[in-house]
């Protein structure tokens, strides 16, 4: 990822940077490449990964301008697939000092992006690992009913009438009223 032109500078670096330049870090980085970081919340939610602390990733810069130039490809999945015995996920690490869980963090972010699936998930990638397949499945399950609800919402002129189970909606109520503004 590094090159003669590209360095990569570390969330946890760039805080330091940002408090003594009187920069806002969160809003700097939605405005650098929301969509991006959108995405590393919903990735690290569907795989279960527990360690995107802010030395995991960061920034792209530019080492003739020094300045930012993208958030840097995601690296560093060791940790993937350890929180995966329930379907809240971690804490999510990159949206700190807010306190989200994995799935909060990624229900918001699809709110903000939409899911971006391109691909189905093949079940022959967990062949021996069946019970991290249903739980991948049933993850993302939940954020495919976050992102039809959002559809819904703005099709309803932006009324919340909350579908139910009844209604043909997968989803509890619950993880539907999170993404409330």
């Amino acid at each position: 990822m590094t090159s003669r032109q590209y360095s990569i500078v570390s969330r946890e670096a760039f805080e330091i940077y940002a408090v003594n330049q009187g920069i806002n870090p969160a809003a700097y980085i939605l405005e650098l490449n929301s969509h991006s970081y959108y995405m590393m919340n919903i990735l690290d939610y569907l795989v279960g990964n527990t360690d995107r602390h802010w030395g995991n990733w960061g920034f792209l810069v530019d080492n003739e301008t020094n300045q930012p130039v993208s958030l840097h490809p995601l690296m560093d999945f060791n940790q993937a697939f350890q929180c995966y015995d329930q379907t809240d996920g971690a804490n999510c690490l990159s949206v700190l000092p807010k306190h989200l869980t994995q799935r909060e963090a990624a229900i918001q972010a699809v709110s903000k992006i939409r899911l971006n699936q391109i691909r189905k998930i093949d079940p022959f990638w967990f062949r021996g690992r069946e019970t991290d397949y249903q739980m991948l499945t049933r993850r993302l399950e939940i954020l495919r009913e976050i992102e039809k609800y959002q559809i819904h919402y703005k099709m309803t002129a932006g009324r919340y009438d909350i579908p139910s189970k009844r209604d043909g909606w997968s989803t509890g109520t619950d993880e539907l009223r999170a993404i409330r503004p």
